[in-house]
């Protein structure tokens, strides 16, 4: 007969290292957008709007077109995370565990980072006007209709694409580099259209290696899963250009790991930054408000 005791004896191994489970694990807008870093509360774009040339007279007087100028503020706000390690965790762990939560600490900054890029593409953007006593009145101004496509009834197809650039188009952006900012149900309806994955349209090469194709119809295509969702089955599908959002940045991530006295000397690892974004242009946003429902 068998020792059924054995078993009390037997050895565990252990994986040399730490695994983090699956997470966005940097931010994926911030090279998209103009990044700007003074030592301020608040980050301020001043815009100036366009004029129209007129036939001359002879002895005419001098015409004033009287373009607007405005200005676009970025608002810091700061973000945080932070975790507790006992004194006595690291001596009773395999792995150190310190450093393994500094770095689960920059992951989630990263996704914060994307979270307020994305806030600031499809919501108000604070437009600031300098009264004639020199008071500021901000207002929120809303991603004009004009910018919008889709009723969240209709998924992501060749057709509204092609209507997204018609919109940079008609806004004088033809000549500009676009990121598309998709969802995974978006990237799945874009890889089962012909015009996506045929030889003909494109080097098959870029969607073996990319399992999308990132260049397609001239686009730089990002699949995120921090897009905002209304309801279920709707998600807001961002494309926009480098020149779209202001990111006001002035603390960039900082992390530390101290002793805290007050708290039986427990290890506090933490992580922070300070930024805000703005829209500066809506004519350089375009949303897609799509539906996000089973492939017919």
């Amino acid at each position: 007969m068998s020792n059924a005791t054995i078993k009390q004896v037997t050895l565990d191994a252990f994986h040399q290292g730490v695994t983090h489970l699956v997470q966005q694990k940097a931010t994926k807008l911030r090279p998209w957008v103009d990044d700007w870093s003074p030592d301020a509360e608040t980050g301020n774009w001043d815009r100036l709007g366009k004029g129209e040339a007129a036939p001359k007279t002879r002895v005419m007087a001098t015409p004033e077109t009287g373009r607007v100028w405005s200005r676009r503020i970025a608002i810091a706000t700061p973000v945080n995370d932070a975790e507790i390690i006992e004194q006595e965790d690291p001596t009773r762990m395999l792995e150190d565990p310190k450093s393994h939560i500094i770095r689960s600490l920059g992951y989630s900054m990263g996704r914060a980072m994307d979270d307020k890029i994305i806030a600031a593409a499809v919501g108000n953007a604070t437009n600031s006007v300098r009264d004639n006593d020199a008071s500021n009145a901000p207002t929120q101004i809303a991603l004009p209709a004009a910018q919008i496509i889709g009723d969240y009834s209709t998924p992501i197809s060749f057709d509204v694409v092609t209507e997204v650039v018609e919109k940079f188009n008609t806004n004088e952006l033809e000549d500009a580099e676009i990121v598309a900012i998709v969802g995974p149900r978006q990237v799945r309806e874009l890889m089962n259209l012909t015009e996506v994955t045929s030889a003909d349209y494109v080097k098959a090469s870029a969607l073996m290696s990319n399992k999308i194709v990132s260049g397609w119809y001239g686009m730089t295509w990002i699949m995120h899963n921090r897009l905002i969702h209304p309801t279920t089955a709707q998600t807001q599908c961002v494309f926009m250009t480098r020149d779209a959002i202001g990111f006001h940045i002035p603390q960039d991530v900082v992390t530390k790991c101290a002793e805290d006295s007050s708290t039986s000397y427990v290890w506090r690892p933490y992580a922070q930054f300070d930024a805000g974004a703005v829209r500066i242009e809506d004519e350089q946003v375009v949303t897609f408000e799509a539906l996000d429902a089973s492939i017919a």
